[in-house]
């Protein structure tokens, strides 16, 4: 999913001069955003994000 992210954002990088392409790669883009987005979302409902432990600095 992450790398499907990245591929996208090169080829609306590559895709300077060709608007209409441009408009496809990035509505790919914005789905796939959102897809991982969801799904963190599941995993912290059902609870397989494992929480990153939150350190306060020395004082």
């Amino acid at each position: 999913m992450q790398s499907a992210i990245d591929l996208h954002v090169r080829a609306v990088l590559e895709t300077i001069r060709n608007e209409t392409l441009r408009a496809v790669f990035y509505k790919l883009l914005e789905d796939e955003i959102e897809m991982h987005e969801n799904i963190l979302k599941y995993g912290k409902v059902k609870g397989w994000i494992i929480p990153i432990p939150v350190y306060a600095e020395p004082v």
